[in-house]
């Protein structure tokens, strides 16, 4: 496996955690699958690499013009919010993921989507790309707790990637209600397998050289830990000293 040499760490270009389970396995964020939350601690734990962060995030949600009202009614969410968290994503890591539910418009005949969400990006994984090098899957986590190299498709939540298409999301659909046993001859069933839909999720990356982005502030990672360990040794040797 070809690997880049970068501030310290390895990060691979594009390594599998668990190949023997085919198109249920993912590629890891960093040789130890933790760079995103490497660099989330790094750049909150620094104050100039935080301050760099909200100014670099005000600039990126400004540059969307925004009629304001209430996209998410589940979770109340205004479409502001949800650009600002999106925005937030972007500035840190370099994208961001968007989760989608949908509703059947009877008028149209089609699906529309409804209630978007922001996932933590730091906890979203893909999987392995098939033949076309298409993904198919978002896997949703938090890898800071499993052991190193270790990954269980099936007890890990996943959503399916975004595609629009209405045949896509009808098979889809039939998929997540065949797997509950929901009856689809009734009309109850159809509004069950509906609400009971996984979603899908489209993934935003401001790249598309590796699986994942690399973190506009991955070059100064190692100067925004010293700045953090240095605030905290002034800290405590000034504690200390009162004492």
């Amino acid at each position: 496996m070809r690997q880049s040499k970068l501030i310290g760490y390895s990060k691979p270009l594009n390594k599998i955690a668990n190949p023997r389970a085919g198109l249920d396995s993912i590629y890891l964020y960093g040789s130890n699958n933790l760079y995103p939350y490497y660099v989330k601690n790094a750049i909150l734990g620094s104050p100039t690499a935080s301050i760099a962060h909200r100014a670099h995030k005000n600039n990126i949600a400004k540059g969307v013009n925004i009629k304001d009202f209430v996209i998410n009614r589940r979770k109340d969410t205004l479409l502001s919010s949800l650009n600002d968290s999106a925005s937030v994503d972007t500035s840190m890591f370099g994208g961001f993921y968007i989760h989608l539910n949908y509703e059947w418009d009877v008028s149209k005949e089609k699906f529309i989507p409804v209630n978007p969400t922001i996932l933590p990006f730091e906890d979203c994984r893909i999987n392995k790309e098939d033949d076309a090098g298409n993904f198919s899957k978002v896997f949703v986590d938090n890898f800071l707790d499993a052991k190193r190299g270790m990954f269980n498709p099936d007890k890990v939540d996943w959503y399916y990637k975004y595609n629009p298409d209405s045949s896509v999301i009808l098979k889809q659909i039939k998929k997540d209600a065949d797997k509950k046993g929901i009856d689809l001859s009734t009309d109850e069933g159809k509004k069950e397998a509906l609400r009971g839909f996984r979603g899908q999720v489209r993934f935003c990356n401001s790249t598309s050289e590796f699986p994942y982005p690399t973190s506009i502030a991955d070059s100064v990672l190692g100067d925004s830990l010293s700045e953090y360990f240095i605030s905290r040794y002034t800290y405590g040797q000034t504690v200390n000293g009162f004492m």
